[in-house]
């Protein structure tokens, strides 16, 4: 019986499909879980507050702790699972590149090593000729800063208007006051203080989330629409339309079970949130420090 095999486009839209679906149930599941942890602690008083009255702070930190486990056990059962079906779903950076081309030169080569004399003619012919002016050493080291080279300005405006706008947009409707101070309230006491920074850290490792989830977004809808005869524009036009509306789901959930008070304006953060992330072409560090940002700010 013959094995089934899948393409490559194929194999990368089931394994962003799995990926989506495993981020979700660890979203949906985990809070469920941390409630029980949370109450735990209940035992745990002092002469600042009572039996239970830290019980937010605990579940919330319990919610961060969980997810950031899960991200990162995510991350690792990722890499581990594509080495074991030798897959390649993100794409690998040069010095990783070189490191598997010389790899697998010598295991393809029946020789163990090349001769001196082989090695000085290569080194040799590497070196720029008087001719060519050292063209190549110049070809080669554009072609290492292209891969390198940091966002340009037709990226780097259209990030700062979108982070100013989405600053400005909750900053006008809290009156201009400083976003933590206004959810804290005035007359704050302590409790409220910790049980605050139990769901601020809650946060931190949701936006986490966010930005695993539009990555898996964008590998399932690019592969979907990669065959589809269409221009190349209106293939980039369907994905972000797609990711946008999962996302924007994904977002209804988030402010109704956290019961935001600006749930619109959140909402309108999630379509910022990827157009982010395509910007910054689809960085996971860079994403992540800028949905920080508005998420806070």
């Amino acid at each position: 019986m013959k094995k089934k095999t899948f393409s490559q486009n194929t194999t990368v839209v089931l394994w962003n499909t799995a990926r989506l679906a495993a981020y979700l149930l660890a979203i949906f599941l985990t809070p469920l879980l941390a409630k029980p942890i949370g109450m735990l602690f209940d035992p745990v008083v002092s002469d600042w507050w009572q039996h239970g009255d830290l019980r937010v702070f605990y579940t919330e930190m319990a919610t961060a702790f969980l997810w950031l486990g899960e991200i990162i056990g995510f991350y690792f059962l990722d890499k581990h699972l594509q080495k074991k079906f030798k897959v390649q779903m993100d794409p690998v950076k040069q010095q990783e590149v070189k490191e598997q081309s010389k790899t697998t030169e010598t295991q393809a080569s029946p020789q163990s090593a090349r001769s001196e004399r082989e090695q000085e003619a290569a080194a040799t012919a590497a070196e720029p000729t008087k001719a060519d002016g050292g063209n190549s050493v110049q070809k080669s080291a554009s072609t290492a800063k292209a891969k390198t080279q940091l966002l340009g300005w037709d990226r780097m405006i259209p990030i700062f208007l979108i982070c100013v706008a989405c600053v400005l947009i909750i900053s006008a409707q809290i009156g201009f006051q400083v976003k933590v101070f206004y959810e804290l309230g005035e007359r704050v006491v302590l409790i409220e203080i910790v049980n605050f920074s139990g769901t601020a850290g809650r946060d931190i490792a949701k936006c986490g989330w966010i930005v695993l989830l539009i990555k898996a977004a964008f590998g399932i809808f690019e592969g979907i629409f990669k065959e589809v005869p269409a221009k190349p524009k209106a293939k980039r036009a369907y994905v972000y339309l797609c990711v946008t509306a999962l996302i924007l789901l994904f977002g209804v959930y988030d402010v109704l079970s956290t019961q935001n008070p600006f749930a619109w304006t959140y909402l309108l953060f999630y379509v910022a949130f990827v157009a982010l992330y395509a910007l910054v072409n689809g960085a996971p560090v860079k994403s992540y420090l800028l949905i920080l940002f508005i998420y806070f700010f």
